[in-house]
């Protein structure tokens, strides 16, 4: 009981969580609000289902390894750099196969023109943030929530470049 009271994360989860969701939540309300008005009807539904068929492929790309990295890192402090190395040797195939099982299986399917465009555009994203998400798991096992609350609020711009930002710029020690 006396290693929780010296614990920084019960004391800082809330704060940070709630500091990373708040502008997140606004953020992606204004992306959707410009995407419907300057798109309009017909190519915002194909915006939408572009963004619908890439998801389905997500699952593919973690398959719960990134929940790994975050017990294993609090349970055996300094051996994070091997535990991510595993799980990105093990991820980087997975998300290598979703992205081409996305963009091929869209183009069996029939899909042609700007949203196959916005399929292989999404994708990208896709994998982008399947890397990203492996590097927010592993500044939470080492308990730097300040960074991981960073880390949310730069993804949720659904950049690519932000991104990878976040995910080559997580130095939590």
């Amino acid at each position: 009981m006396a290693e929780l009271a010296r614990c920084p994360l019960p004391r800082n989860t809330p704060l940070s969580a709630h500091s990373a969701q708040s502008p997140q939540k606004a953020i992606a309300f204004g992306y959707f609000a410009l995407v419907a008005r300057f798109l309009g009807v017909a190519d915002t539904g194909k915006y939408f289902f572009a963004l619908s068929w890439t998801l389905i492929f997500s699952v593919v790309t973690d398959l719960g390894l990134t929940s790994v990295l975050d017990p294993r890192g609090r349970q055996e402090a300094g051996r994070d750099a091997r535990h991510l190395g595993q799980v990105m040797t093990m991820k980087l195939p997975l998300v290598v196969l979703a992205g081409i099982s996305a963009i091929v299986g869209a183009y069996l399917t029939g899909v042609r023109g700007l949203t196959l465009g916005l399929i292989s555009f999404g994708t990208l994203v896709l994998m982008l943030d399947a890397v990203s998400l492996t590097s927010t798991a592993s500044c939470a096992a080492t308990i730097c929530s300040r960074y991981e609350s960073l880390g949310l609020v730069v993804r949720a711009s659904r950049s690519p470049s932000a991104s990878a930002a976040t995910s080559c710029s997580c130095i939590c020690r």
